[in-house]
């Protein structure tokens, strides 16, 4: 009986020691899971979590920065555009000064007449030898044959020419990039006349015809023309007809 006893006492501390071995194994491998865990970032540490949100809050500043940026540049921009826009405007203004000053300051009628034609560069008008609409780059002054031509202003003559269609004619450079423009004249001009000669406001230099044969059926006139940096513009701009003399109806009645 006591061996029996002493068999059982034995078993059962042999129970225990191994109950104690594989709770000891349990808790062993437990903790080392959790470690590895740890390591592979399955259960981040209090350090990881402030360096992944110092992380998140330099992405959100260095996201936003660009924007600042972005707006720093398209002011700068517009300002350059603003400075470049003003300093040409002052050009321009310049240049216009100049050319202002370069212009002659007084003109004068160039034929005793009246206006029978108006410029217009944007509206087609009647004409009567063509029978059709076209741009009317000057004003036809109305006025008998051989009636004298004079020069608008003070300048120098740049051509004597013949043109095939509208006739005899003379160009006079002003300065400033004006000049004006004498067309259906005769062939006869004052001796004295040359390219390049000078010439000034109110000097006959020449004489009505009705050498231009794309206006022949107009009333005897002269065709007379300014240019500005070689376009044309209105001469009313710059010479002063006499009031009521502008449409005033055929040559004559």
């Amino acid at each position: 009986m006591k061996q029996d006893t002493k068999k059982n006492a034995l078993s059962a501390l042999l129970y225990i020691v191994l109950a104690i071995m594989i709770v000891s194994v349990v808790c062993i491998s437990v903790i080392s899971v959790a470690k590895k865990a740890r390591i592979n970032g399955e259960y981040p540490s209090k350090s990881t979590e402030m360096s992944e949100n110092t992380s998140e809050e330099s992405n959100i500043q260095s996201t936003s920065q660009p924007e600042e940026n972005t707006t720093d540049n398209t002011q700068a921009a517009e300002t350059v555009q603003q400075t470049e826009e003003t300093e040409k405007n002052t050009e321009n203004s310049k240049v216009d000064n100049e050319i202002e000053e370069i212009l002659p300051a007084d003109f004068t009628l160039p034929a005793e007449g009246y206006v029978s034609k108006a410029y217009d560069a944007d509206m087609p008008v009647y004409s009567l030898t063509m029978e059709d609409y076209r741009i009317h780059d000057g004003l036809d002054i109305a006025c008998p044959i051989d009636s004298e031509v004079y020069s608008c202003a003070d300048g120098t003559i740049e051509s004597i020419y013949e043109d095939p269609l509208m006739g005899y004619g003379m160009t006079v450079s002003h300065g400033g990039g004006l000049r004006s423009v004498y067309l259906n004249l005769s062939d006869k001009r004052p001796d004295n006349l040359y390219e390049g000669a000078s010439v000034a406001a109110g000097q006959v230099i020449g004489y009505v015809g009705d050498s231009a044969l794309i206006e022949c059926a107009e009333v005897p006139h002269l065709h007379f023309t300014m240019l500005l940096e070689d376009e044309t513009v209105d001469a009313l701009n710059y010479i002063e007809f006499e009031e009521g003399t502008i449409g005033a109806g055929a040559f004559g009645e």
